[in-house]
Parts: C-alpha cells; structure tokens; sequence
C-alpha cells in the first residue's frame, strides 16, 4: 500500500470515528480522540515532514554527525550519532538517535522543516519553526545563517 493511499486510508477511518463520537452508538466517547489521532496520522502523509521522512528511510542505521543551528548535539562525542529511525508525525519530522559509543536513544525533533537538500549521505535543512533534543528546545545562535539540521554520513559508506 502506497504512503498517499494509506493516508487517504487514515482520514477516511478519521472522519468515520469522528462521526461515531458524536452519535450515541456504543463507546462514542472514544471516537473523537480516535478520530483526531487517526486524522494527524492521515495528514502526516501528505505533510512536508511525511514526504521527507520517506527519503530519509535509507539513512536509518547510519552513522552521522548532527548539527543544529550550526553546533554539535550534546552528548556524543563529537556530535556524531546513529540514527535509529526517522518518523513524521503531523508537520514534526522525527528521529531517535543513539550515540556512536552506545547508550540511550533520545529523540531530536524538527517542528515544520523547510527547505531541504538531500546529497548522498548528507542532509540539510534550512528552517524549522523550532529544533529540539531530549525534550529541550534547542536555540537558534543570534547572527548566524547556519541551517536548522545538518546531517553528514560518517564512516566507511560515507
């Protein structure tokens, strides 16, 4: 099943459980929460995210060096990472990445990305309404025109 057909496929279920929510057939209340949810995913399909998402699949299990607003991500030694999948939820574009010395995953999120390039094992993307890691908003460094992320593949397939 193709991506478009799949979120034609959310939308639809979306709209029949927002329907059901509100009529008095049996466990109406859970059709709006369900309707909304099944409607987010129905959308991130057709999103910019959802687009890039897909492009990136290849990139999954890759290590890369991230860089946000121009500077490493903390917690890896020099900010190099592998990624352990890329998601686009809504206009949020995903990925869970683990440090190239092992550890933990942690999710870096890039709200409403725009204006990508994709060379090879490089990504980059120019703007994004925010960028966080771990939960915290990352800041933009004051005067600097450096893109919102900046992937580059690192290590023998790069």
């Amino acid at each position: 099943m193709t991506t478009k057909v799949r979120g034609i496929a959310f939308i639809l279920l979306g709209l029949a459980a927002l329907a059901a929510g509100s009529s008095r057939v049996p466990f109406h209340a859970m059709g709006i929460p369900l309707g909304a949810i099944l409607l987010l995913l129905g959308a991130s399909a057709f999103s910019n995210a959802g687009q890039l998402a897909r492009a990136l699949r290849p990139l999954v299990k890759a290590s890369v060096r991230v860089e946000v607003w121009g500077a490493p991500l903390p917690g890896s030694t020099e900010g190099v990472f592998e990624i352990d999948s890329v998601l686009a939820y809504g206009a949020g574009l995903l990925f869970y990445l683990r440090p190239a010395g092992g550890g933990p995953r942690s999710l870096l999120k890039v709200a409403q990305p725009s204006a990508q390039r994709l060379e090879g094992g490089n990504v980059e993307i120019d703007g994004a309404r925010y960028v966080s890691w771990a939960g915290t908003k990352l800041k933009r460094i004051e005067g600097t025109t450096a893109p919102a992320l900046m992937l580059r593949r690192t290590g023998p397939n790069s």
